[in-house]
Formats: structure tokens, C-alpha cells, sequence
């Protein structure tokens, strides 16, 4: 053995050593060096005798925790390549559940990049890691006792569904299943994070085989709207609701003949009434995920009746989200629904009591007011152009505005109603 061999296994040495030492500064330099130790020590050796020490740690300081969460997110090759990466979802599991959120959501992030590794690898064989690992850890979390597991459930259920193979239709829809349960947790905590990936399971639905998503909604469909019509009565106790329940076995098959299970509409809907703002908020900026991944009918009559709602929320925040995100539901809502629908909810958001709201709103007026230009209007009808400039309401608010609105908002209010006269609209569509 010559020097410089006998100088790294010194520094190998070194690392362990601190890795064990009481010095927290001391531990975190050695893990964030964990490949070094890894690459003298072997693959198999890192997986049976290091990743079990680091398991053993994970009761530590959260700062050393958040440096162990990154470091076993690009940890594939140190345990052997993608075939023993079922190595690594131990202590990201443990990491998963810890209090801290930014450790959690690392740690989160750190098992997707795990799944991507050996989906990338080899996507026929991923299938049976998915079903043997990933989607077993993920039932853990999602029946954990602690809210902390359920919370970093619904982040990694969209990437196990999208994973598993075509053929496991048990599995999948028990990922549905497992999903619309914590929308409906009692810890609003779990429903703010599910609110948050319901764009992320929508996409993974959206892109599922055809047939089976299909499938998915001939077997749920009926049964989850009568659910979801049961548990409105139990909620709010209206007589609509009930109204509703006895016409379901007539129309239940055309407003939810869409893209995926219809039990994710359900989810849509009964988070849509959640009493939490910060819920309610977070539902808004998925809506435009959720909604292109949709049929137009059930855009129509289901969503845009929420979207309606948001935008007069009695949250300002919520309302806020609405005006910022107005451009993005326009682009997936389609020319009729924006001229019918959103065109008088932004009006509305302009004259919001709330400054925030008509701030953020007027930041959106030039590209609000460009996509409405270009809509296609029927014969007979005027132009975009023109449906802006005849709207007395908004046309007030230019007024109004200017008394509130900062220096920089009124270019856009200038941009905005230089419209162009009906002899150009269509050049102007074509901009």
C-alpha cells in the first residue's frame, strides 16, 4: 500500500469518526461527504452496513437531516445502480415523517428523484419496483398516525401512479382511493397538501392508457357522485343536494364522461368548500392543471361554477389567486366560456373592495384583455375589442384606478384600452 492509499483510508477514517461525533457542525461536514465514504467502502458494503447507520441517525439535528435527505436523492449509484434502490427508501421513509417541514419535503423530493433513477434505468422493470416498494411506502405514509406521513403521501402518490404498470389496475385506483382519503383528513394540514399535488394526480390520470382510465370511470363513476351527493347533504344540508341525489342514475355518465376517474372531480369539488382559505388557495392555483385535463362538458358544469365562486371567495386571498391566474384559466377554459364566464368574474376582481385583489388583477388586464380580442366571436356579434370597450363597469375602473394604482400598473391600463376599432380587431387578433 503506498501513501496516498493510506492517506484516504485516514480520511475515510476521519469521516466515520465524525459522523459519530457530538460536534454538530462535525457531522454535518462528514454527510455531506457520504459518497466519499460510500465510493472506499463499496456498494454492498454501503448498503448493508451505511445506509443502516444512517438510518439509526435520522433522530438528529434537522440541519444534519436536510443535508441526509439531498445527499440519499443522488445516492442511486453509491448503493449499486437502480436494482438496489429499494436500499434507499428506509431513511427517506423515516426522513419523511420528521416535523420539519423542509426535511419532509426534501426528503419527498429525494424519493421522486429515486423513481425517476430507476424509471430512466430500465421503465419495464421500474414497473415491479413500484409495485414491491414504492407503492407499499407509500400506503405507510398515507395510514400514518401522524399528519407529518399523510402530508408527504400526497406528494409522492401522482409519481407511484404514474409508475406503475399498465396492467395493475387494483393498484392504481387503490392510489385514487388512497388520494381521496386525504382530501378528506380531519387535519386541514393534509387537505392543504393534497389541494397542493391535485394538479400533479390529475396530470398522472390525464396520462394513464386510455382504456383503463376508461375503465377506471365505468367502475367509479355512479358510485363516487352518489358519495360525493351524500356527504354534501351530511355537510351542508341542502335541499338541492337532495334534489340532486334523485336524479343521478339519469345524467351521471355525460357531465363525467372525462379524460380520468370522475373521483377526482369529487375531490375537486369537496375541497373547493373547505372551510380552511389556505386549502381553498391552493385549490385555485391548481384549477387550470385540473381543468385541461377535463372534457369541455364537465368544464362547463362542474368547474366553472367553482371557478365562479372563487372569484367572489370571502377570502381576499383567494380572490387574489383568482386575478392572478385569470390568463391561465382562459387558455384552458376556451374562447366561450372566457367572453360568457370570465370575462364578468374579471370585471369583478378589477372593482374588488380588496387593493391587493385589483392590483393583481390590473397586472393581468393587457394579457386578460389580448386573449379576449382573439376569441372567436358568433356572427352578429361584436368583437372582443369592442365588448371591453362598451363595458361601462370596467371602463369606470380605468377612472377609479388611477387614484390607487402605482406607476408602474398604468401602462398596462394604457396598453390595455388602446383596443383596436372593429375595422382592425381581427389584425389585432393576429398580432
Amino acid at each position: 500500500m503506498d501513501d496516498s492509499d493510506e492517506a484516504n483510508l485516514q480520511r475515510i477514517a476521519l469521516l466515520l469518526d465524525e459522523l459519530k461525533s457530538e460536534n454538530v457542525q462535525f457531522r454535518k461536514n462528514a454527510t455531506k461527504k457520504l459518497k466519499i465514504i460510500s465510493s472506499a467502502l463499496g456498494p454492498e458494503r454501503t448498503r448493508c452496513e451505511l445506509i443502516p447507520f444512517l438510518t439509526d441517525t435520522i433522530d438528529d439535528e434537522d440541519e444534519i437531516l436536510l443535508v441526509l435527505a439531498e445527499e440519499l436523492g443522488d445516492f442511486v449509484q453509491q448503493v449499486g445502480g437502480p436494482e438496489y434502490a429499494e436500499s434507499l427508501l428506509v431513511p427517506l421513509e423515516s426522513l419523511s415523517t420528521v416535523e420539519e417541514t423542509v426535511v419532509r419535503d426534501r426528503a419527498t423530493r429525494s424519493l421522486r428523484e429515486v423513481s425517476d433513477a430507476v424509471f430512466r434505468h430500465d421503465a419495464e422493470k421500474s414497473g415491479t419496483i413500484h409495485v414491491k416498494h414504492f407503492f407499499p411506502l407509500t400506503q405507510r405514509l398515507a395510514r400514518g398516525d401522524w399528519f407529518t406521513s399523510r402530508i408527504s403521501a400526497c406528494s409522492l402518490l401522482a409519481c407511484v401512479y404514474g409508475r406503475l404498470p399498465v396492467d395493475r389496475t387494483d393498484i392504481r385506483k387503490e392510489c385514487i382511493s388512497i388520494f381521496s382519503q386525504l382530501v378528506r383528513d380531519d387535519k386541514p394540514m393534509v387537505r392543504r397538501a393534497a389541494a397542493s399535488y391535485l394538479g400533479d394526480m390529475s396530470r398522472a390520470l390525464a396520462e394513464t392508457d386510455r382504456s383503463l382510465v376508461e375503465t377506471e370511470v365505468r367502475d367509479l363513476g355512479k358510485r363516487t357522485y352518489i358519495i360525493y351527493l351524500k356527504e354534501r347533504i351530511l355537510h351542508c344540508s341542502r335541499l338541492s343536494a337532495r334534489a340532486n341525489l334523485g336524479r343521478t342514475d339519469e345524467n351521471l355518465s355525460a357531465p363525467f364522461a372525462s379524460r380520468f376517474s370522475p373521483q377526482i372531480v369529487a375531490d375537486f369539488k369537496m375541497l373547493s368548500e373547505d372551510e380552511q382559505e389556505s386549502v381553498r388557495l391552493l385549490l385555485v392555483e391548481n384549477a387550470s392543471t385540473v381543468a385541461s385535463c377535463l372534457s369541455e362538458s364537465v368544464q362547463v358544469e362542474v368547474m366553472m361554477p367553482i371557478i365562479r365562486a372563487f372569484s367572489k371567495d370571502k377570502s381576499w386571498r383567494v380572490r387574489y389567486i383568482v386575478a392572478d391566474k385569470s390568463c391561465d384559466l382562459c387558455d384552458v377554459f376556451g374562447s366561450k366560456a372566457t367572453r360568457e364566464e370570465l370575462l364578468p368574474a374579471f370585471t369583478r376582481l378589477l372593482k374588488d373592495g380588496e387593493a391587493e385583489v385589483r392590483t393583481a388583477a390590473t397586472f393581468k388586464l393587457t394579457d386578460f384583455m389580448h386573449r379576449l380580442v382573439a376569441t372567436e366571436q358568433p356572427r352578429g356579434e361584436p368583437s372582443g375589442g369592442e365588448i371591453m370597450v362598451r363595458y361601462d363597469k370596467l371602463i369606470s375602473t380605468r377612472v377609479n384606478a388611477d387614484r390607487w394604482l402605482p406607476v408602474e400598473l398604468r401602462h398596462n391600463l394604457d396598453c390595455a384600452f388602446a383596443l383596436p376599432s372593429e375595422e382592425n380587431a381581427c389584425s389585432f387578433s393576429c398580432c
